[in-house]
């Protein structure tokens, strides 16, 4: 069982929302942004949905962000963007990755991600999705 799957069995009620992602809404999705999104992106917005947990906002808009990420920043069309934060940075899934690793950065850095590493302290790595649904399972269960 995977991390992304204990989590969900252990805060249904952070996890579980009320709308879920059909597999249609899913594949218009890899479509529109030539990706594959991770079995654990996939198995979360398919069987989960959008609960309290906002690991993924919306993927819909995420379509949105990453059009718009790519043509302003020239973003690597290996990133989905999960979530644009604003002033607070914005998270990007590598979908190259096949356990979905994130990265929560500044734009800025964002934009340079395709010119190679970046520096440490420049952003947050989570090696995988379901480091990344963990981390806003607990920065939400401290609030």
């Amino acid at each position: 069982m995977t991390a992304i799957r204990v989590l969900s069995e252990q805060h249904p009620d952070l996890l579980k929302g009320t709308k879920k992602e059909t597999e249609e809404d899913l594949r218009a999705v890899e479509v529109a942004l030539a990706v594959r999104l991770p079995s654990d992106v996939r198995w979360l917005l398919l069987e989960c949905g959008y609960g309290a947990v906002h690991a993924v906002p919306n993927i819909q808009e995420s379509v949105d962000h990453t059009m718009r990420f790519r043509s302003a920043t020239g973003l690597d069309s290996k990133f989905v963007v999960l979530n644009d934060m604003n002033d607070a940075g914005v998270v990007l899934l590598d979908t190259s990755s096949e356990c979905g690793a994130v990265i929560w950065a500044d734009w800025r850095v964002a934009g340079r991600l395709h010119l190679g590493p970046i520096k440490p302290g420049e952003a947050d790595f989570f090696p995988t999705f379901g480091a990344w649904v963990e981390q806003c399972v607990n920065e939400l269960r401290d609030e």
